[in-house]
């Protein structure tokens, strides 16, 4: 609905942009003033006859003037008082004629003195927060062949887990691979027949059997009384003819979930 306006409709912020722009404005209107108010002065000394009929002159302008002055005043001051009692005519017609727009006040549960929708938002189903977690446990042992200079990854959420095959060194027979591990942000470890280079990045020589290979692992693992986390690649075979090597990768995770 149309609120009521004041019968200006304006203000001095609409006019001016700062206060010296009001000043030069009452300043350039006084002068006029003055300068009028000192030319009828100095007509009614000098020319009593000119000023005389000045005067009479103004006289039929202003009488002139007042009547269309009175009616665009009277009809301004009828629309701002019939303005608002118009829009709340013109709305309650529109209400009565489309009912579906018609905007309901708000009601409060008299009992609870809550709003109704509240026992609906009370009555939806729980979120079930177990079903959102990771599995209580997971096992795998994956044989994945890696291109030198490429890698293989597998990652969830958070956990990444990567392994870059950088290159292979040493003579036939003795053969080792050099490769990089990128995690989420653990540390691996080398066995002790592997060497390491750096954070992360191995020498590691080929295993042929799945049996007593701790010495030729690259792992990390972590435990405490609600889980066991554990990973370990090792390079189980090479094929020098297509720059390729095959890794076994082994990873367990077990975790106890506690009760909701």
């Amino acid at each position: 609905m149309r609120k009521k306006q004041p019968m200006s409709g304006y203000s001095m912020a609409q006019w001016f942009a700062n206060r010296g722009q009001v000043m030069q404005t009452v300043s350039a209107v006084c002068s006029a003033i003055c300068a009028v108010v000192g030319v009828l002065i100095a007509l009614y000394i000098n020319l009593p006859g000119v000023f005389q009929t000045s005067i009479d002159s103004a006289n039929i302008i202003l009488s002139i003037l007042a009547i269309p002055a009175l009616l665009v005043g009277g009809s301004n001051a009828a629309f701002y008082l019939m303005a608002p009692i118009m829009d709340r005519m013109a709305q309650r017609s529109f209400e009565k004629r489309f009912p579906e727009f018609r905007t309901p006040a708000p009601q409060l549960n008299a009992a609870e003195n809550i709003k109704p929708g509240l026992e609906e938002r009370k009555e939806r189903p729980p979120i079930d927060f177990e079903a959102a977690l990771p599995p209580k446990a997971e096992s795998e042992v994956l044989d994945v062949k890696i291109k030198v200079g490429s890698y293989w990854e597998t990652s969830g959420g958070l956990d990444r887990f990567r392994i870059s095959i950088i290159g292979i060194q040493g003579d036939p027979g003795k053969l080792i691979v050099e490769l990089s591990v990128t995690t989420g942000g653990s540390v691996f470890h080398p066995g002790t027949s592997v060497k390491e280079v750096g954070v992360n990045r191995f020498l590691v020589p080929e295993s042929h059997s799945g049996f007593q290979s701790e010495d030729r692992c690259v792992f990390q693992f972590s435990f405490s009384d609600n889980h066991i986390h554990f990973r370990a690649a090792r390079v189980d075979g090479l094929d020098l003819h297509n720059q390729e090597v095959a890794v076994n990768v082994a990873k367990f995770r077990t975790m106890t979930v506690p009760t909701l």
